[in-house]
């Protein structure tokens, strides 16, 4: 016969999390930047191995969206 979980022994216990390491803050920032390299390497491989050429990449995402005014209008405007 097939029995419930009791979750009573849960009911006297207390869980806590706590974060005992301390990273210093160019670790932290060196983790980060490389982080989203490592995801922009990774985006770019998967378009390229889709047949996009990088300058059309490069024109699309740096060009047109952070050297255009009405790119920076619409970054602005989607990320409030």
């Amino acid at each position: 016969m097939i029995q419930a979980l009791s979750f009573s022994f849960l009911r006297g216990r207390r869980v806590t999390i706590e974060v005992r390491q301390r990273i210093n803050i160019l670790t932290r920032t060196v983790i980060t930047v490389s982080a989203v390299i490592f995801g922009l390497g990774i985006c770019l491989a998967i378009l390229v191995s889709r047949g996009v050429d990088v300058s059309s990449i490069y024109d699309e995402f740096i060009v047109f969206t952070f050297l255009n005014a009405s790119g920076i209008g619409t970054v602005i405007v989607q990320s409030t």
